[in-house]
């Protein structure tokens, strides 16, 4: 599949109200194609997106605190469409207990498979978080 097919897919998914998670091995374009999607949804206009990174190897503590505070910016405004965009999502677990059920997120997960991602989140504590969607991504270059 195409980046565009990806972005599609995931378009489609987030219309339908579903969230979802990205997953797929290292340098096949997870972050890219989370950057393709918050570059279409910002051209859109339609949802507010906040784009938030905590990668294996998070620069700072400082940086993780500011993209907790951009999540709850968006959790405390009610109106509109919104859209939570996560470049690895096990940084960011304890944040997601607290979303609402109206707010979409599309996250990245490394290397890990379906059954790993329910583990994962019931150990998380954040299994109320349904992500409907997993999108397994294969190189696309």
């Amino acid at each position: 599949m195409s980046i565009e097919q990806y972005l599609e897919v995931i378009k489609l998914a987030l219309n339908n109200g579903e969230n979802v998670i990205i997953t797929g091995d290292a340098g096949v374009g997870k972050t890219t194609l989370l950057r393709a999607l918050e570059k279409d949804l910002d051209a859109e206009g339609d949802m507010k997106v906040v784009y938030i990174s905590g990668g294996e190897n998070p620069n700072s503590y400082y940086e993780l605190a500011l993209s907790e505070v951009e999540i709850g910016e968006i959790l405390n405004n009610k109106q509109g469409k919104k859209v939570i965009l996560i470049d690895e999502l096990t940084s960011f677990q304890n944040t997601l207990s607290y979303v609402r059920t109206s707010t979409r997120i599309v996250a990245v997960a490394q290397g890990i498979n379906e059954d790993q991602i329910l583990e994962q989140m019931k150990s998380f504590d954040i299994a109320d978080v349904n992500f409907t969607k997993i999108v397994k991504l294969e190189k696309w270059c």
